[in-house]
């Protein structure tokens, strides 16, 4: 049974058999991406039974059963990224400690905003807003505004979760800030200040969740609700000693948002060697881009209003068969579907002007499978395959409408070979009574909407004795 409690004297023996053997949520995220065949934005992980899982449903954090350890861990994790030519290092760690037999703190830094989590809606809408390629904030004309958005400094997760034999309940909050000031004075040759300019950047990104878990003979079903927010600023103002402190500049480009509320439910099933995990998560977040000048009798603000939201959603289930302690095959197969719409007004009365132009994209199916075994006493291999078929791979809507009415109509789908994608990971693990390594290597085979890369990840977790 899953559901049920240590016994404390025998605790950290059953913890290290735990990692030692077959069971659920054994490692971190190397074991993720191992198991699920894509590097660990894959939504399909939500299916995968693991430590990971308290990203997505805090109430896990207080969940220990004969085969489950959440709590008592301290894990460390390295990410190495490669895609269109671009490397990137994504390193996050923390703890998730225990406070007497019920309660238990978590506190993790520098987890990248929706990894491991339920985040799609809310980071479109944000790529939409803010470009990722420069970090500017793009206008509400569809122009970038020229100043980038400071850059969020070591992110923080903070878990708080209460559990019994029945019930477990957890809130999680993410919370990543920056704000950054310049200052630049130009002088002319006789060394007289000219003019002076201040920035002022600054970002935020939010989240709060959630979560309960019921606990069952067999079933054991988990719920999670998410709302977040994030926000970016670029002030610049432009000063001229020379002209009795003429300000010449004072501009503020900014989002409203976005803002984004997700919800998401699992049913864990046993069944003799098989645990059977369907589940389902929803998404929504909108956003606007906000622009005020200060000297301009005629504001960009009031001519455009332009508009983000975005949906996102996951369906699928989960199988593991584990026919003993030293051997179990994971797979999973789901559908995901997203949909963006984008709203763009300007003018009044006889110049009014609105467009509205809609995408949404399905990716079914989408299956993987994995395999771990124990091959040496302290030695488990680990590999898995995943791939995705995007069946209706674009589907698109623009309307035109000024004061008279709708004046223009169109639409365009396309199927099929858009958006496919395969990859393949392999990795090993050495587990130990107090320690684990675990190494995951593998790469985007086919991707055709994002290109080729690989990715890899080693995690480094210690066990708290109780």
């Amino acid at each position: 049974m899953r559901n049920g409690s240590l016994n404390r004297p025998s605790a950290l023996a059953a913890a290290a058999a735990t990692l030692l053997c077959g069971g659920s949520a054994m490692a971190a995220s190397a074991r993720m991406e191992g198991l699920a065949g894509d590097p660990a934005t894959a939504r399909n992980g939500m299916f995968v039974m693991d430590d990971l899982n308290v990203f997505l449903n805090p109430a896990l954090a207080a969940y220990e059963g004969d085969d489950v350890r959440y709590r008592g861990r301290v894990p460390f994790s390295l990410g190495l990224a490669q895609s269109q030519g671009s490397v990137t290092l994504d390193p996050f760690g923390g703890a998730l400690i225990p406070i007497g037999d019920n309660f238990t703190i978590g506190v993790f830094l520098n987890r990248r905003a929706g990894l491991f989590s339920d985040q799609a809606a809310l980071n479109t809408v944000w790529g939409s807003l803010v470009d990722p390629a420069s970090g500017a904030i793009v206008l509400p004309d569809g122009s970038t505004s020229g100043s980038t958005a400071a850059t969020p400094f070591l992110p923080l997760d903070l878990i708080a979760a209460y559990g019994n034999d029945d019930v477990q309940i957890g809130f999680g909050l993410y919370a990543s800030f920056a704000r950054n000031r310049a200052l630049d004075d130009a002088y002319d040759e006789d060394e007289d200040l000219v003019s002076a300019t201040t920035t002022t950047t600054s970002t935020s990104y939010v989240t709060a969740a959630v979560g309960v878990r019921i606990a069952g003979d067999d079933v054991s079903p988990d719920f999670w609700v998410r709302y977040g927010g994030a926000n970016a600023l670029a002030d610049q103002l432009v000063e001229m000693p020379q002209e009795d402190d003429e300000i010449v500049v004072d501009q503020t480009v900014s989002t409203s948002g976005p803002n984004g509320i997700s919800l998401g439910a699992r049913v864990p099933i046993e069944a003799d060697d098989f645990l059977i995990t369907p589940g389902v998560q929803f998404a929504y977040a909108a956003g606007m881009p906000k622009y005020v000048d200060r000297l301009d009798d005629n504001p960009l603000e009031d001519e455009f209003l332009y508009h983000v939201a975005s949906v996102s959603a996951t369906v699928g289930v989960g199988i593991e068969y584990a026919p003993n302690d030293e051997f179990r095959v994971v797979g999973t197969l789901s559908a995901e579907i997203d949909s963006t719409t984008l709203t763009t007004e300007s003018g009044e009365d006889e110049s009014y002007s609105r467009s509205v132009g809609r995408s949404t994209s399905v990716r079914a199916p989408i299956a993987s499978i994995g395999a771990e075994g124990k091959v040496l006493k302290n030695l488990w291999l680990r590999g898995a395959i995943r791939a995705g078929l995007a069946t209706s791979a674009l589907l698109g809507s623009y309307t035109h409408e000024n004061d008279n009415g709708i004046d223009q109509i169109a639409s365009a789908s396309l199927s099929g070979a858009a958006g496919n994608s395969l990859s393949a990971a392999g990795g090993f693990s050495l587990p130990f009574e107090k320690v684990v390594l675990d190494v995951t290597a593998g790469g985007l085979l086919v991707s055709q909407e994002q290109g080729g890369g690989f990715f890899s990840r080693a995690d480094l977790t210690f066990i708290i004795p109780d």
